[in-house]
């Protein structure tokens, strides 16, 4: 969903000549805390579950769960099991990750940011390395590739991660670059484009 979200969004603020970048700093920990919300979601119904773990971390999931129900076909319990072996919570170590980058983006617009679009750049930064480590602990089915090494959220979060190094590189948002502040919080009115009066 964010693959395709991040460029409509930021189509759209471009369409209708908004501050593109300003924007979606504001946006970023509004992202963030909306992930937190889905993961949590994600954990109330059993999906997007981890590993076997025998950690203090590890959890373990009702039956008729997606977790209790691979762990029978894996012929690891039986049918009578009243639940799932223990599990990474990979749903909860993402809600936490998310919940970090919230703060982090919150914090960084409120003091000022750099150059506009800095804490976007950061969110999707930061998102791209959480999901690529976090999906390393995960077990449910979801479509792996380069022979069952890398997942398909794995894969997008390269280009993601290419993105916000390549804004980091310049110090300057890509596309469409807008004027640089001058540390201080973003004003939403600053460097927005004048819009255009139709002709009577």
């Amino acid at each position: 969903g964010l693959l395709f979200a991040v460029p409509t969004g930021l189509w759209f603020l471009r369409r209708r000549r908004l501050p593109v970048w300003q924007v979606a700093d504001l946006t970023s920990f509004g992202i963030s805390l909306g992930l937190v919300f889905g993961r949590f979601g994600c954990f109330l119904a059993g999906c997007c579950f981890g590993e076997t773990t025998d950690s203090a971390l590890g959890l373990h999931f009702p039956a008729g769960s997606p977790a209790w129900d691979r762990h029978l076909h894996a012929h690891q319990i039986t049918a009578l099991t009243s639940q799932s072996l223990a599990v990474h919570p990979t749903q909860l170590y993402e809600a936490a990750a998310c919940a970090l980058l919230c703060v982090v983006c919150f914090v960084l617009v409120r003091r000022g940011v750099r150059f506009y679009g800095q804490a976007f750049f950061v969110f999707l930064g930061g998102y791209g390395l959480f999901r690529i480590a976090i999906e390393a602990f995960r077990d449910d089915d979801r479509g792996l590739w380069l022979g069952g090494h890398w997942s398909t959220s794995q894969l997008i979060s390269l280009p993601l991660l290419a993105w916000a190094g390549f804004a980091f590189w310049r110090g300057r948002a890509w596309p469409w670059p807008p004027a640089q502040p001058h540390a201080t919080a973003i004003d939403p009115a600053v460097n927005a484009e004048p819009p255009k009066h139709e002709v009577l």
